[in-house]
Order: structure tokens, then sequence, then C-alpha cells
């Protein structure tokens, strides 16, 4: 049980420290310091573990931190650039508390489609041409067709965590 709690409460510090690590180092990417956090929170662990306890327990120390950190991740992961929030923010703010569709789509669609599709070009996997078309490179039919075969051993039909498959 003592095991356990040193993985509970080096995951929550872990915690702190990564809320701190993004808010420093904005130019970090999220999964690189969740990662990173995670990691160094079993090191810890287990550095306290064989170092301050009499007897450690290993797995109930790891679970703890991998389960802790997979919740948080997946909290963050919810929030982070969430379009249902993003939009709710623009109707709170609006003055009667309603806006036109056409505000959101040009507030929320628009700019992450056209972010999207710049990751997609600087990532090989799209090319654009001078008309603001897009065409799929080689690469980028390889990559979807590899994923498709994903979505499909998983019965995915439609991406979105927060739909139906």
């Amino acid at each position: 049980m003592l095991s356990m709690l040193v993985g509970i409460s080096v995951s929550l510090a872990s915690i702190a420290l990564i809320a701190v690590t993004l808010r420093v180092r904005p130019g970090w990417t999220p999964v690189s310091v969740f990662a990173g956090g995670i990691a160094l929170s079993e090191g810890v662990t287990i550095l306290v573990g064989v170092f301050g306890l009499d007897r450690f327990y290993v797995w109930p120390a790891s679970a703890a931190v991998g389960a802790i950190g997979i919740a948080n991740f997946f909290i963050f992961s919810a929030v982070y650039k969430s379009v249902s929030l993003q939009m709710l923010g623009i109707l709170t703010a609006q003055a009667d508390g309603c806006a036109d569709k056409s505000l959101l789509i040009e507030a929320v669609a628009r700019p992450a489609v056209e972010e999207r599709m710049e990751l997609l070009v600087a990532m090989g996997l799209v090319t654009k041409a001078v008309d603001q078309t897009y065409l799929p490179t080689s690469e980028g039919r390889q990559t979807i067709a590899r994923l498709q075969k994903v979505q499909q051993l998983f019965g995915i039909k439609r991406s979105g965590l927060y739909q139906r498959t």
C-alpha cells in the first residue's frame, strides 16, 4: 500500500510540474512534456521506493504512475484545443449570448482548417498550389491508407472522441 501511495504522491506532484512547464515553455510540444513528466514520475517513484522504503513493490507504484499520467493527459487533451469549448466561449462572450453560425465558422472552423492544412503541407503529406488548392503527396496517400487500416481494425467509421464510431 505504501508503494502505491508513493506512486500517487509523485504523480500528483508531476501534474503540477507539467502544468508549470507548459506555461513556462510554450514552445515545447505537450506530448513531449507529458511523456517526460510520466517518465520522470516513474524514475522518481522507483528511487523513492528503493531508497526510502523498507519494502517496495514496483507494480502497484508503477500502476499508479501510469494511471494518473494517462488520466491527466486525457483531461488535458479534452480541453486543449476543444472546438466545442471555443464555440461556447464565443457564444458566452456575445452581449446577448448568441451568435450567427457564420461568426462561429469564421472564428473557429476557418482558422482550424487553415492551420491544419499548413501543418499537412509542412509535414510533406500535401502540396499547396498557388490557387490555394491542395493535393495529397504519395506519402500522404500512404499515410491515410495506413490510418484507414487502423481505423478498420478498431471499427472506427469516423473520427472524434465524443461521437459514436
